[in-house]
């Protein structure tokens, strides 16, 4: 095995792919290869209710496979995956096998040809996986009306799908490499013989027929990092304007509130006068109470002044809801450099 794999930024590396060809002891060559894939994998609990409040799990598969190609046809792959059942991976190649039977690797980039497939395939699940959760969301998209949109969820889905377009855009620099490799060694002279045009040709459309595949699941990573985006700015928009209509009704329940203490105030300013009034007339003897002589019984008398109550309160009552009104309606001038009223 390549001793440049057990580096740590190959270790820690979204992907890569390397080659070398280097002579055994026995004087013989050998061409050994390693290349590497990772995937994320997105789950969501999806409630049965209309609530948003679903739950996003992830998880990650780490493929690297390791190859070496002697002159003598024989040839070792090395596979090591790590979650391999949840990306359908070791369940695709099982597949492969029993319909196959033995993989021959006549020449050195055969088990890239036979591993490729099922890479594409992985990601391809990884990508429909995310794109079931971006579309549950989207049917159960809040309303100005109903539920609180779920922003961490939101936010988190976002955060996968961009991990999972960072992943594809990585695959589609592996199959270039490896592209490349198979174009280098067909025209080698010293590996051309090594298997027929025609399957060269078939080794580099199959590449190429992958890599087309990898590149419509980049796309639609893309496109789900879009449709969330866009969810985002809806859902956005949906709370804005809830709490407007929540803003609104307040403004009318304090308009409501403002006319009701305006009506107490105008009565207050139509009764006043009239209080202070009888309350300093009343004082007087203009209403008067006395016992008949005859029956004995009581008998009320109206003084013949008591038209002056009238005179007083009636234009008194006038100048003071006329003095409330400018002072509410005229505009006043304000000082200069003094701030605006509100």
């Amino acid at each position: 095995m390549c001793p440049d794999t057990w580096l740590h930024q190959y270790q820690k590396a979204t992907g890569f792919f390397l080659a070398r060809e280097y002579e055994q002891a026995d004087m013989t060559r050998a061409y050994t290869t390693a290349f590497r894939f990772l995937i994320k994998h997105v789950a969501s609990d999806q409630p049965r209710s209309e609530a948003l409040d679903i739950t996003i799990n992830y998880s990650w598969t780490e493929i690297g496979i390791w190859t070496q190609w002697k002159r003598s046809h024989s040839s070792i792959m090395l596979c090591t995956v790590d979650n391999g059942d949840l990306a359908g991976f070791w369940t695709g190649i099982c597949e492969t096998l029993k319909g196959r039977g033995a993989v021959r690797a006549l020449y050195p980039l055969d088990w890239h040809i036979f591993i490729l497939p099922h890479i594409s395939a992985a990601f391809d699940r990884s990508v429909w996986a995310c794109r079931d959760t971006v579309r549950y969301m989207e049917h159960h998209r809040p309303s100005a009306h109903s539920m609180r949109p779920n922003y961490h969820v939101m936010h988190e889905l976002a955060r996968h799908a961009v991990h999972i377009s960072e992943n594809l855009a990585m695959s589609l620099k592996v199959c270039d490499s490896l592209e490349q490799e198979m174009a280098d060694r067909q025209q080698s002279t010293s590996w051309s013989h090594l298997a027929t045009q025609s399957d060269w040709i078939q080794a580099l459309q199959t590449t190429r027929a992958q890599r087309t595949l990898l590149e419509c699941a980049h796309g639609r990573s893309h496109a789900l990092t879009a449709r969330l985006q866009n969810e985002m700015n809806l859902a956005f928009h949906i709370g804005a304007e809830r709490d407007s209509a929540v803003a609104a009704q307040m403004s009318q329940s304090m308009q409501q509130d403002s006319a009701a203490m305006r009506t107490i105030s105008v009565l207050g300013l139509v009764f006043l006068p009239g209080t202070f009034v009888s309350e300093a007339i009343f004082g007087m003897s203009f209403f008067n109470s006395s016992a008949s002589d005859s029956s004995g019984a009581a008998t009320w008398t109206v003084s013949s002044e008591f038209w002056i109550y009238w005179a007083t309160t009636v234009p008194l009552t006038l100048l003071t809801v006329m003095v409330w009104y400018l002072w509410h309606r005229v505009p006043h001038i304000e000082p200069r450099g003094a701030m605006p009223r509100a």
